[in-house]
């Protein structure tokens, strides 16, 4: 062959390649099933989900943020109690994530504030029912309507057939049900405004200063873990920089996340710096609650 039609056979390769179509990547069925923040109540069977009515699911990419498949499902009677999401229960599936993508998945589960709350039963108590499967439903509501809401790790999808599992950290609103919605003065119908908060293992005290013996161990690395004391300090080196997650604070100013939640005392007490919730995610550690009526701690502005 001479040079001429080596170079002409080179030329038709390249042009060839250049019209093929790059595959697309496989998809996968995905599997999600929950890991319970301390904000779920530890009695599953005492947790009513029975206003429970709608499930958004979302995968975004990890790494740009770009939604890859979003899925909205009709959980009418499916959920009764918290008990019906167990560790190892499959919440639900995805089935169009690309194996080459890195993702995250978040979910939110949403009661429909035009369907009705469970009725009282003959002995005058609420009774942990269903709505009805004519009650409206829909994924259309806002943050205020959430009883349980989560995000996955970054995980990256194995390339291997079959279906993988993703476990979702779970929140759920703190010390509030379907049962007590607007029965109790803890539980009012709107989500009330929430921050990311660490507490003591009698619920009832803002602490930061939890047991550690590495940096990860102290809110995923928001605070330095004092290793000769054995806990994380939330006296951080530079107090002029803004503050991370549970470092101690006086202002919202104070605070790279702008909350900052204490006692407000007469003579300049401090808080720790929170983070909103639900629409951020809680590092590990800490849970989202209500910031008003929570032991007589407020925002500090």
């Amino acid at each position: 062959m001479t040079p001429f039609l080596r170079a002409l056979v080179g030329i038709l390769a390249l042009a060839i390649a250049g019209c093929q179509e790059t595959p697309e990547p496989t998809a996968r069925e995905i599997l999600i099933r929950p890991l319970f923040k301390p904000s779920c109540r530890t009695v599953c069977g005492s947790t009513c989900l029975a206003c429970v009515d709608a499930l958004l699911v979302e995968a975004t990419d990890a790494e740009g943020g770009t939604l890859v498949e979003s899925q909205c499902q009709d959980i009418r009677g499916k959920w009764k109690t918290l008990c019906d999401l167990t560790i190892g229960t499959r919440i639900t599936a995805l089935t169009g994530v690309p194996t080459r993508t890195p993702v995250v998945i978040k979910l939110w589960a949403y009661r429909n504030p035009a369907a009705p709350l469970p009725d009282a039963g003959v002995d005058g108590g609420p009774q942990c029912t269903a709505p009805a499967e004519s009650d409206p439903w829909s994924c259309q509501h806002s943050s205020s309507d959430l009883m349980l809401w989560g995000r996955s790790r970054q995980t990256d999808l194995s390339p291997d057939a079959g279906a993988q599992w993703i476990e979702v950290e779970v929140e759920c609103r703190a010390g509030c049900d379907c049962l007590d919605l607007g029965r109790k003065q803890s539980c009012p119908l709107v989500l009330p405004a929430s921050a990311c908060l660490s507490r003591s293992s009698d619920l009832r005290t803002l602490t930061c200063d939890k047991r550690c013996s590495s940096d990860q161990e102290c809110f995923e690395g928001e605070l330095r873990c004092n290793l000769d004391a054995g806990r994380c300090d939330p006296i951080v080196d530079n107090p002029t920089a803004p503050l991370p997650f549970c470092a101690r604070c006086q202002h919202a100013s104070d605070c790279r996340d702008n909350v900052c939640v204490g006692y407000a005392r007469e003579d300049g007490g401090y808080g720790y710096c929170a983070r909103s919730c639900p629409d951020n995610a809680c590092p590990r550690g800490a849970s989202c609650v209500p910031v008003v009526g929570f032991s007589g701690y407020q925002e500090l502005l």
